[in-house]
């Protein structure tokens, strides 16, 4: 009776012993299929034929309380300026600016009239497209804009400029030259007495240099912000000379730059300019007879239409 009650408990004990056996096996593998899981990496994994590869996702990084407050400021100042900001395709460290001239014919005469009059009266003059740094110490480009322009209507060039944290502040200037690469240092002048000028045959018209037309940019790693539409007043301005002390602008004499800009849009009047896609779009306007002869057919047209 023993011999069967140890023979028993040695059976009981033989199956305790292999199910812990068992278990423990189990648990190892368990954790040796994760640890080769954790260690190999996703491209070790063929896609299976016909199968979209699925690219990993990175995980978005919130912005710091300190970074949040960083761009309500930004933000702030420019939208009290009336400016907006555009983003603009990047070449490695460069921001690149496409720049579109347009001819726009309306019922007025504008400055597409002025530059050709100019350079009627004066045709050893060319007409200079610059990008100037409006702070002194900042970089500047220049485009001479081919003379065939004011008869095909459009002509389009590229500048492509190192951006920062610090905003550079530029200038886009369009002036009769007889040489050099800047429009900064030249006349600026009231299209109106520009027309005057050669209406009234006055002697040497068209024969300075001048500027014809003129927009401000402001540049900085996100991209590029501009105004909304004309400025008016110094209000504009004397916000911009607020963003300048805090976000310290790059160059010299800063304000000077700004006070240049303040009386090259507030004579000139250039219209604002537009952006599609990836191009800024400057339209010069051009007197043309048919455009205006469409509104007094359409209103001739709309008399006639019985009630």
């Amino acid at each position: 009776m023993k011999q069967r009650q140890l023979l028993v408990l040695g059976g009981v004990c033989a199956v305790v012993l292999m199910l812990i056996i068992l278990k423990t096996r189990s648990q190892v593998a368990t954790v040796q299929s994760e640890n080769a899981l954790s260690q190999s990496p996703v491209s070790a994994i063929p896609p299976s034929s016909g199968s979209a590869e699925i690219a990993a996702i990175p995980t978005p990084q919130l912005m710091s309380p300190q970074q949040v407050v960083e761009w309500e400021k930004k933000d702030l100042a420019l939208r009290n300026a009336n400016m907006t900001t555009l983003s603009l395709p990047k070449e490695g460290e460069d921001s690149v600016l496409n720049i579109e001239l347009k001819v726009k014919m309306g019922c007025q005469p504008g400055d597409a009239d002025a530059i050709a009059m100019d350079l009627k009266a004066a045709p050893e003059n060319r007409l200079l497209a610059t990008l100037e740094g409006m702070s002194q110490g900042t970089k500047s480009f220049s485009w001479e804009v081919p003379k065939e322009f004011l008869s095909s209507g459009v002509t389009r060039t590229q500048f492509k400029i190192k951006a920062s944290k610090d905003p550079i502040q530029l200038g886009f200037y369009l002036c009769t030259s007889k040489g050099g690469s800047s429009c900064q240092n030249k006349k600026i002048k009231d299209i109106n007495e520009i027309f005057n000028e050669h209406l009234l045959a006055k002697k040497d018209a068209g024969k300075e240099e001048r500027v014809i037309f003129y927009q401000y940019f402001l540049l900085d790693e996100n991209g590029l912000s501009l105004f909304e539409k004309s400025p008016q007043g110094k209000q504009p301005f004397d916000e911009i000379k607020k963003m300048s002390q805090e976000r310290k602008f790059q160059g010299q004499r800063v304000e000077a730059g700004i006070d240049k800009a303040q009386e090259a849009i507030e004579t000139l009047r250039s219209l604002p300019v537009i952006f599609q896609k990836d191009t800024l779009i400057l339209e010069l306007p051009k007197y043309d007879v048919a455009a205006c002869a469409k509104p007094e057919n359409e209103k001739a047209a709309k008399k006639g239409k019985p009630e």
